[in-house]
């Protein structure tokens, strides 16, 4: 079981609006309504299992990204510091090849762990905009 405090703080620290907690907590498919993820945030209903699985799916899929990122960075010798680009709305990600089917917030929180895992190995990481590099 999962506490509302605990549903609400996992929510934010994977950088997941109440609108995008509604995809990421979908249930058979369908998003769910944003009534029903303040009800889970504020203790008005029960964190749902489906809830807590999207989460936990997420945050696995992006430790994995970060994990793949810093295996292929680190295998590499590379002059100067490696960009990780952040983008400016949730269409422009989705169009990019890194974008795959993060949410715009997760995707930041993404890049946060990635530069602080590379730093962790001695990589310098420069964060961008994607499209002041394009």
């Amino acid at each position: 079981m999962m506490t509302p405090a605990e549903f609400d703080t996992r929510r934010r620290a994977l950088g997941l609006s109440i609108e995008e907690a509604r995809f990421v907590c979908a249930h058979n498919g369908k998003p769910v309504d944003v009534r029903q993820v303040r009800r889970w945030a504020n203790g008005e209903s029960p964190v749902a299992q489906n809830a807590i699985d999207g989460l936990n799916a997420l945050e696995w899929r992006m430790e994995a990204m970060v994990n793949q990122l810093v295996e292929t960075v680190t295998k590499r010798t590379m002059a100067g510091p490696v960009p990780l680009r952040r983008y400016r709305d949730q269409d422009d990600l989705d169009r990019s090849p890194e974008g795959g089917d993060l949410p715009l917030g997760a995707h930041a929180i993404y890049v946060g762990w990635a530069a602080d895992a590379l730093a962790a190995e001695g990589v310098g990481v420069n964060i961008v905009w994607a499209d002041a590099v394009d």
